[in-house]
């Protein structure tokens, strides 16, 4: 798996939303669709370029907020805690001081929520000494981690399982 690349906002302060389906899942012309079955949809991408600024947390928390009210599946307890995990992951980022901005993407699956934070230099998820940020991942995400790339970048990721899946 490579990391992928984002064009960074036209400004350095703004936040950017890059949402829809991915470019994989667009049926080329002509092509037969073999999409869903009747009763499932696709999985929801929400990706947002968020600038590097502890000032900007806010508005990317509520932009997401936002993003994820669009969803008939997303119910408020899960995106309650789609917002908190995200929140921690971008305050990781900032925290560690990073120059770029780093690009925020949540996708919704039927049993899961996946979370990831890509950061173009290295990141640690750990908050020494009191360990507060993995209390607050593992209390809501059923896995987390960090997945380092050959270019030196980060991927900063947590899966929130939906309310009344097997995984919660």
């Amino acid at each position: 798996m490579t990391a992928r690349s984002v064009d960074p906002p036209e400004r350095p302060d703004e936040l950017r939303v890059m949402s829809g389906v991915p470019e994989f899942m667009t049926p080329s012309p002509g092509q037969g669709t073999s999409g869903p079955v009747l009763g499932t949809s696709l999985p929801a991408v929400i990706q947002l370029a968020v600038p590097p600024v502890s000032s900007h947390l806010r508005r990317a928390r509520k932009t997401l907020r936002d993003q994820l009210d669009l969803d008939a599946r997303a119910d408020r307890v899960h995106v309650d805690a789609v917002q908190t995990v995200a929140n921690e992951l971008l305050g990781a980022a900032i925290q560690a001081r990073v120059a770029q901005p780093v690009v925020l993407s949540v996708e919704l699956f039927a049993r899961l929520t996946s979370v990831r934070v890509h950061c173009a230099s290295d990141v640690d998820l750990r908050d020494e000494p009191f360990g507060m940020r993995e209390n607050m991942l593992q209390g809501l995400a059923f896995a987390w981690g960090k997945r380092n790339y050959a270019d030196g970048s980060v991927d900063l990721w947590a899966e929130v399982a939906r309310p009344g899946s097997a995984l919660a």
